[in-house]
């Protein structure tokens, strides 16, 4: 899912997203854990991008337990600018780079 630069603010597709990972992960008969990896790109400091993805993240696993996935199944990562899903220079890097993503494992 994708953000706007310099904002954890999710949009309506971004909850529609995470609904529907929310009623996959319900679904399952077992126990599952749901992996949220926020990512910013390398357009602030390193520290700054940390604490963004972080709160990409956090916004995340928010509306995840919102939907009724339980807290302890739910595990948050703040990347930064560290792994850019396509190759990027300093500078914002698009919405490829401002993102979250959400694993589902049983």
């Amino acid at each position: 899912m994708f953000f706007d630069w310099d904002s954890a603010e999710l949009s309506q597709r971004g909850r529609q997203v995470i609904a529907e990972a929310a009623q996959a992960s319900s679904a399952r008969e077992r126990l599952v854990r749901v992996q949220v990896n926020g990512y910013t790109d390398a357009s602030c400091t390193p520290g700054y991008n940390h604490g963004l993805s972080v709160r990409r993240a956090l916004s995340v696993r928010a509306e995840l337990l919102r939907d009724g996935i339980r807290a302890g199944e739910v595990g948050i990562h703040g990347l930064g600018g560290s792994l850019p899903s396509v190759p990027a220079g300093a500078g914002p890097g698009g919405p490829h780079a401002h993102r979250v993503d959400i694993v589902v494992q049983s």
